[in-house]
């Protein structure tokens, strides 16, 4: 066998220029340091979410509005105002702030509650089965003395 060994040595090559070209301009109507803070004077407080209520209840298209930003009425960043956007101030002033654990466990129960239900079913549709069965008995039996009497 020939041994021939290949001599791999470690180059360094010049990659071109990278530049960012792209821009998330959606969060143009929602506050991007605070985004419960409707107002932009730094606190998230029951003000915001009443102007966002009060937002809702005066514009009948819940398209974020266009032109000059002078409130964040899309707290949640979906290009909609809604009562979620303030449902989501309200939450967050009474410490129930939605984070990814908190989500991940009401899916968590939902789950249990599915496999629940599963576990469920079998047993009732046995007892449908029987009360099919028992039924269909009495009506082959009624239909028996309805054939003997013609």
């Amino acid at each position: 066998m020939n041994n021939i060994k290949a001599i791999f040595r470690p180059t360094i090559e010049t990659l071109e220029a990278r530049n960012l070209l792209a821009a998330d301009l959606n969060i143009a109507f929602q506050n991007p340091l605070l985004f419960q803070d409707v107002n932009f004077d730094q606190f998230v407080s029951q003000i915001d979410a009443l102007q966002v209520i009060n937002h809702v209840n005066l514009v009948n298209d819940n398209a974020a509005p266009d032109g000059q930003v002078q409130s964040f009425f899309d707290v949640n960043g979906d290009e909609d105002v809604s009562g979620i956007d303030a449902l989501q101030i309200i939450n967050n002033l009474n410490g129930n702030e939605v984070t990814d654990q908190s989500v991940f466990e009401q899916m968590d129960d939902f789950v249990d509650e599915i496999q629940t239900m599963e576990d469920l079913v079998p047993a009732d549709l046995d007892i449908i089965s029987q009360n099919v069965v028992a039924e269909m008995e009495a009506k082959s039996v009624d239909l028996l003395a309805v054939r003997g009497d013609l």
